[in-house]
């Protein structure tokens, strides 16, 4: 029998959240006693928190923290838990003790210069802004003043860690190339002949020249833009963005190493109420400008009342339907070890909503107002929806 909650990530690898707090890997939702346990240390994977993910794993116990992978899977798709099983060259782990960190994927902080419908003060330094120019937070964090161009942080605690086997090093945000020096500082402490480089931006800021040098010097490197709207729909939801500048940096990118083998591109999409009515939009954009680049999808589980499950019954048959057509009609260069992401999203209609189309509402005309935004004509096929809200 396999054993369908081991998963490699709590052996080898760590993900660094701009609070300190570390997770097996992106898709871990790190429970309260979890996250108090794990700040970073000279390696917090020793703590008993991360121990006991490790021995339930072994022990088959299903982890709640995992459960974005196992929805996943349940739909036939690959997952981050069963990918890492597949792909592993040795022996499945047969005890608690961790190996040597493989891969790291690190936030340095929140610093970016937007402020996702998706995001929050924690992970956006423009957020963090927001939420205090409308009161929502004072200007003062335990005590001390904030400057909230760079909100949370967790130093430089990461020196601690031993780097000496790392293969793998991802870099997220806050935006990265934002973080520029503490991005510099990290790639000069490795061997980068054997780093496989993955960063993850909002595509609206380049590399300066230094820092484009370490990146050259990578055994691999792979650029992921997050896209979650073209045009229009995408300044709603990643806002204040300007799309024509997205495409100018990925176009940037693509001249820098658009014929480098080592270099590879995609876009990561994370489908939710906002954009799932013109998904198609997306991926006959990428097909007719990018066609090289692999495309790559999520689900929205958080916030809640973002995630599609919320949508209201009488759409949903619509959205089936129109998804069953896409799935037939539509293709594009889907990542590695995934597929067509139409099917699967059919099943995260029908999950179970932990918020409600009425909140949906709610908080979506309050942000617009606050933006001074007409969403309705900046995600036209929302507006159909709500015409009468």
């Amino acid at each position: 029998m396999i054993n369908k909650s081991i998963c490699i990530h709590p052996w080898n690898s760590m993900a660094v959240r701009p609070y300190g707090v570390s997770v097996p890997c992106c898709k871990f939702r790190a429970e309260d006693d979890f996250a108090n346990q794990s700040k970073i240390t000279s390696d917090p994977r020793n703590h008993e928190s991360w121990i006991k993910i490790r021995q339930d794993m072994l022990d088959g116990i299903p982890i709640k923290s995992c459960a974005a992978c196992y929805q996943e899977e349940a739909s036939g798709g690959d997952s981050m838990r069963s990918i890492s099983v597949k792909s592993i060259d040795r022996p499945l782990p047969s005890s608690t003790d961790c190996d040597k960190l493989n891969s790291l994927e690190i936030a340095f902080s929140n610093l970016c210069n937007l402020a996702c419908v998706s995001c929050s003060r924690w992970l956006s330094s423009t957020w963090a802004s927001e939420d205090y120019k409308h009161k929502r937070i004072d200007n003062k964090l335990h005590g001390k003043i904030v400057d909230y161009r760079a909100l949370v942080s967790h130093g430089s605690d990461i020196d601690q860690l031993d780097l000496s086997h790392l293969r793998k090093l991802k870099i997220i945000g806050g935006e990265p190339f934002m973080d520029q020096e503490k991005f510099i500082n990290l790639m000069e402490r490795l061997d980068l002949s054997q780093i496989t480089l993955r960063v993850s931006t909002n595509g609206t800021v380049l590399p300066n020249a230094r820092l484009k040098s370490l990146i050259d010097q990578c055994e691999r490197v792979v650029i992921e833009v997050s896209i979650d709207g073209i045009d229009s729909v995408g300044e709603w939801y990643r806002w204040p963005t300007q799309f024509e500048e997205v495409k100018k940096v990925m176009n940037q990118f693509q001249d820098w190493w658009g014929n480098d083998s080592r270099f590879e591109f995609g876009t990561h999409t994370v489908i939710n109420v906002f954009n799932i009515w013109n998904l198609d939009s997306i991926i006959h954009f990428m097909n007719n400008n990018y066609p090289a680049w692999e495309l790559y999808f999520d689900w929205m589980y958080n916030p809640a009342w973002q995630a599609i499950c919320i949508i209201p019954e009488e759409f949903k048959i619509t959205l089936k339907e129109q998804l069953l057509d896409w799935n037939n009609t539509v293709s594009g260069n889907w990542g590695a070890h995934t597929a067509s992401p139409f099917l699967a999203t059919i099943d995260r209609l029908y999950d179970k909503p932990n918020s409600e189309w009425a909140n949906f509402k709610e908080r979506t005309f309050n942000l617009a107002a606050e933006r001074k935004l007409d969403v309705l004509k900046m995600v036209p096929e929302l507006a159909k929806v709500l015409k009468d809200a």
